[in-house]
C-alpha cells in the first residue's frame, strides 16, 4: 500500500509541475521531485499511455522532448 501511495504522490507531483511549467522535460522533473531519471521516465511513459501527458519536440533542439498536459490531464489536475 505504501509503495502504491508513493507512486500516486509522485504522479501528482509530476502533474502539478507540468501544469505550472508547461513544456518541462524529464530531467527537470527528476531534479524537482528528487526521483531518479529512470523512475521519472517510467512514470512519464505510463502517463503518456493513459493520455495524461503529451510529448512534443522542442522547436530549437529536436533532441529535447517537452511535456505538456493533455485535456484529459488538465481535467485530472483539478483533483490533485
Amino acid at each position: 500500500m505504501e509503495r502504491r501511495l508513493g507512486s500516486v504522490l509522485y504522479n501528482k507531483a509530476i502533474i502539478v509541475i507540468v501544469k505550472f511549467e508547461d513544456g518541462t522535460i524529464g530531467s527537470e522533473l527528476s531534479n524537482k521531485t528528487g526521483m531518479t531519471y529512470s523512475h521519472v521516465s517510467k512514470l512519464i511513459q505510463i502517463m503518456l499511455s493513459y493520455g495524461i501527458l503529451e510529448r512534443l519536440l522542442d522547436k530549437n533542439n529536436l533532441r529535447i522532448k517537452r511535456l505538456n498536459l493533455t485535456d484529459k490531464g488538465r481535467e485530472l489536475q483539478v483533483y490533485v
